[in-house]
Formats: C-alpha cells, sequence, structure tokens
C-alpha cells in the first residue's frame, strides 16, 4: 500500500510591493486561461475583506479599507477548496508608498469607470431621445398624408 504524501500548502511572507501583490494576480489569471480557475480570498489584519470568489475584478477591493494603522494584508489561494498558497504582505505598522500609489491608482480607475458608465447612460438616453423624436416625426408626416388625402376626397366629393 502506497501513502500518499500530502502537499504542504506554500506560504510566503515579504514586505508589501505593488509587483508582489500583482505576481498573485498574474498567477490567478494565467491559471483562470489555463481552464484551472483558482478561487481566492483577501484579509487585511485578519479581517475578510473580499470574500472567497473566482473573480478577478474584486482582487483590489482591499485597497478600499487600508488604513495608516493596518499591519499585513493576505492573499489566500485555494484549488478544489483547499489552501493551496497563503500570500502575507507586512505593511511595518505604517502606510507605505507603493499602498498609496496602488490606490491611488484603483481610485481613479473606479472613478474613470464611473465616468464612463454615466457617459454611456447619457448616451442611450440621447438615443432614445432621437427615437423618440424621430417617431413623433414619422407620426406626424403620417397625419399630414392623412389630412391631406381626406382634403382631397372631400374636394372630389364636392364637400368643403
Amino acid at each position: 500500500m502506497r501513502i500518499k504524501k500530502k502537499k504542504a500548502m506554500k506560504t510566503t511572507e515579504r514586505l508589501f510591493t505593488a509587483a508582489g501583490v500583482q505576481a498573485v494576480r498574474h498567477y490567478l489569471q494565467s491559471m483562470k486561461e489555463q481552464h484551472r480557475p483558482r478561487s481566492y480570498r483577501v484579509l487585511l489584519d485578519g479581517i475578510e475583506i473580499v470574500p472567497l470568489t473566482y473573480e478577478l475584478s474584486s482582487f483590489n477591493d482591499y485597497l478600499l479599507h487600508v488604513g495608516e494603522n493596518n499591519t499585513r494584508i493576505t492573499f489566500m489561494v485555494y484549488h478544489r477548496h483547499k489552501l493551496e498558497y497563503m500570500h502575507r504582505f507586512s505593511l511595518d505598522g505604517k502606510l507605505s508608498e507603493a499602498v498609496l500609489q496602488a490606490t491611488t491608482v484603483r481610485v481613479d480607475s473606479l472613478a474613470w469607470d464611473g465616468m464612463k458608465k454615466e457617459n454611456a447612460r447619457l448616451f442611450v438616453d440621447n438615443l432614445k431621445k432621437d427615437w423618440e423624436i424621430a417617431a413623433l416625426k414619422m407620426e406626424i408626416v403620417a397625419l399630414r398624408e392623412k389630412i391631406s388625402s381626406e382634403a382631397w376626397k372631400n374636394a372630389l366629393e364636392g364637400n368643403t
């Protein structure tokens, strides 16, 4: 009988850098592209900020919660509901320049997304108004034709 060795969970601990976090994101993205997606969750000082998910769209949501008193960001990567990797990034009790820069980029990105959504909504509203105006103009043309054809009928029948 063969005894199967359990694969040890890999844990990394290092100072926070944007490149380190992007490496985790890149790993998740590449596994998804290979049709072997991994779920993940993000903890900030032990508090779950991003619940267990496969969606990379919420990966940077932790940036909205990072404050000056936070000390650690943990990315937990799962494969088939088993913890595969744990990446811990230390903030050294102070908000590092990299977190500030990443937060600024994320907030700018959210603002830009909001502006794009607002512009798209306005564009759709304008299209609806243009469509309504075109429909009203067509209705006016149809009524004018109806009136003129009735006027001709009345004129031909001698009723004015």
